[in-house]
């Protein structure tokens, strides 16, 4: 489904900037592909439909608008402003760079809005007249209905998201939580993860040291950054790995890295994290590694090898 709005977007945008081509053909076929690309994700992507699937569709739909609101910017420019385009360009570059490398595809724009978001909103608002194919666009009393619809949407969408969204917690509205730690000063949280991470940041001294090699997965890359350790299998975000790369930078490290096997963090795993993990487990089975330490959201392992630090 991607791959094909994705072919649909590229037409598109070589149509725009070699000047060719009917805008009302563009619209027709955006439309056709909004309508076959919702099918094809309901009828053959259920996994698209899960936990947070208003916050997933609420997201995409505005991304959609966003687009067509910057097609249609482009397509009817203000008058004796030759720069407009360019700001157009650029908003919808940052639509489309922005989740580029993350498997969440473009929910992920939802970081890139805010350039496109008021060029749309302000764009619209001085729109008098549509015209495709020759033909006038629906009265201005339709004109103005359309205008306040479309305003309103992408405010409360954006306001709604911005306001709920947050990565791997509680929405932004409970987010108090604090960690005592220098590198998360201003940073909020919910409090049961902040109490944990606060947990893990106190009890790990007693297992690594700054430059120490660690195997850190399960979606927890930040604990590199916070305790000054390196990622053992080259990477902090080992989810983002196939499976064979996995067990071919396992093998890589067991051969290269000095010191032994290292020790292992990880975020307390469900049925679905251990799916996407399953080398690592198995390399952890193997190499014998016992928990050493765990809270609700966390535990860390030490391979045989590794002493249990004194309690004293």
């Amino acid at each position: 489904t991607m791959r094909i709005a994705e072919a649909f977007l590229a037409v598109a945008i070589a149509s725009l900037v070699v000047r060719k081509g009917n805008a009302a053909h563009w619209v027709i076929l955006g439309l056709a592909s909004a309508v076959v690309g919702l099918f094809v994700c309901l009828k053959f992507e259920p996994e698209f439909l899960y936990a947070g699937t208003e916050s997933y569709l609420l997201s995409s739909h505005l991304v959609g608008l966003l687009y067509c609101g910057l097609l249609l910017a482009w397509l009817l420019p203000p008058a004796n402003s030759p720069a407009y385009n360019y700001l157009v360009v650029a908003a919808a570059v940052v639509l489309v760079v922005t989740p580029v490398g993350s498997n969440n595809g473009l929910f992920n724009s939802v970081y890139g809005y805010w350039l496109a978001l008021p060029l749309c909103l302000a764009r619209l608002f001085e729109i008098g007249a549509v015209t495709l194919a020759g033909r006038d666009f629906g009265s201005r009393q339709i004109l103005s209905l359309v205008k306040g619809l479309a305003f309103g949407a992408l405010v409360s969408v954006s306001l709604w998201h911005s306001s709920q969204f947050s990565y791997r917690d509680d929405n932004r509205s409970s987010a108090w939580g604090t960690v005592d730690s220098p590198k998360l000063r201003g940073i909020f949280m919910g409090r049961e993860l902040a109490r944990d991470l606060s947990a893990l940041l106190k009890e790990s001294p007693k297992y690594v040291k700054q430059g120490d090699f660690v195997l850190a997965y399960n979606e927890i890359p930040g604990y590199h950054y916070l305790t000054d350790t390196i990622p053992y299998m080259y990477s902090s975000w080992p989810r983002g790995l196939a499976d064979p790369d996995k067990r071919r930078l396992l093998e890589k490290a067991q051969s290269q890295r000095q010191g032994g096997l290292p020790v292992a963090v990880r975020r307390v795993m469900d049925d679905k994290a251990r799916k996407r993990h399953i080398p690592i487990e198995e390399f952890i089975v193997a190499k014998g590694y016992k928990v050493a330490w765990k809270n609700e959201a966390f535990e860390i392992l030490l391979p045989p090898q590794i002493a249990q630090p004194s309690t004293n």
